[in-house]
């Protein structure tokens, strides 16, 4: 069964149709990459209607779905909606502005266009919970993760810029079958390592800095994300307290991870860890996010309870500004007495 027929199947109740529009959920509903597109889904019958540049790629690849050249769009998608008698049109609430949900209403009418979230909270509730082939997909998209990471392993040493490092690791992902990556590589090192987010910059590795790297790839749209923190030459005692801190936190999370666990508690197992090392104002993210979905979230709200088949990640860190940061993160998925991480690269603390 495809997505698209999973969906179908358990279609959300209050609307009679839906509009598809952001590009993460048309490519987890069709396959295909496209810039461009809306995605119309009924209980009988799906439709896509794309632009010149992507409709042959679309006729020659999309299962399920009746793919239509964009022309006067308005007309089309009332066309179809009332070909399906759609009182109620359901949509992405949350990745619309005001000015284009107005469009969009305008655009159904007389059909309704719903503000209700029912129709996206049913996406993402499908989406958080990974088939079995979405789950190889996880595996093998991590396996070339750690592949990478022992391969640029050996291309650290000082004098080498954080962006080359970054530049080097990316060419390595994208020349082993790697078409796209999941996200900008985090390469941060000395001070630099203390911003979460940091952007790989012309800054030099030095001796005694801590390295932290945080890259994914993804396979079939579903992506890996690791993050490991290395040590270059030496590192101070400071910095393997600190180290040693988030690899505990890290792993007290994971000893609390099982179905029926609330996501804000295995949040808090790691920051109890954090906090009563005294790190806790260092600590300012949550733990770790969903997969191909932020949803659910390791943190301090989440009231949402595990069941076999969500995948996060787990990655707590500490980030001393203006000093360093270390984070450690490897991504996971519930099982039905458990979890299975799909990071196999060590966590104890390396020193190049």
């Amino acid at each position: 069964m495809t997505q698209l027929e999973r969906f179908v199947s358990n279609f959300p109740e209050g609307v009679d149709a839906g509009l598809v529009i952001s590009y993460p959920a048309r490519y987890y509903f069709t396959k295909v990459s496209t810039s461009n597109g809306i995605l119309i889904i009924t209980k009988e019958q799906s439709y896509f209607l794309t632009d010149g540049r992507y409709i042959e790629l679309c006729r020659n690849n999309m299962k399920g779905c009746e793919v239509i050249l964009m022309e006067d769009i308005p007309s089309q998608v009332r066309a179809i909606l009332q070909k399906h008698n759609v009182k109620t049109v359901g949509c992405e609430v949350n990745s619309l502005t005001y000015t284009e949900f107005m469009r969009y209403k305008e655009m159904v009418a007389p059909a309704v266009l719903s503000d209700s979230t029912a129709f996206v909270d049913a996406i993402d509730d499908q989406r958080s919970v990974k088939t079995a082939d979405e789950i190889a997909c996880l595996e093998k998209a991590q396996n070339l993760t750690d592949e990478a990471f022992q391969y640029i392993l050996t291309k650290i040493e000082p004098g080498r810029t954080e962006r080359e490092i970054a530049l080097d690791l990316e060419w390595y992902v994208r020349t082993h079958g790697i078409d796209r990556i999941a996200f900008g590589f985090i390469v941060v090192s000395g001070k630099n390592s203390s911003l979460p987010h940091g952007v790989p910059s012309n800054k030099p590795i030095e001796k005694g800095d801590f390295l932290t790297i945080d890259f994914g790839v993804m396979v079939d749209g579903h992506p890996s994300d690791m993050t490991r923190t290395v040590g270059i030459g030496h590192v101070s005692e400071k910095q393997k307290e600190v180290y040693n801190t988030v690899l505990k936190a890290q792993l007290a999370a994971f000893d609390v991870i099982k179905p029926g666990v609330i996501c804000k508690d295995v949040d808090k197992a790691a920051r109890d860890v954090i906090t009563a090392a005294g790190y806790g104002p260092y600590f300012g993210h949550g733990l770790g996010h969903g997969l191909s979905i932020h949803k659910p979230m390791f943190n301090k709200t989440c009231e949402i309870p595990l069941q076999p088949g969500m995948a996060l990640s787990v990655e707590p860190g500490i980030y001393l500004p203006g000093e360093f940061g270390v984070r450690i993160e490897d991504i996971m998925v519930c099982t039905e007495d458990g979890y299975y991480d799909f990071t196999k690269t060590p966590k104890e603390l390396l020193i190049l």
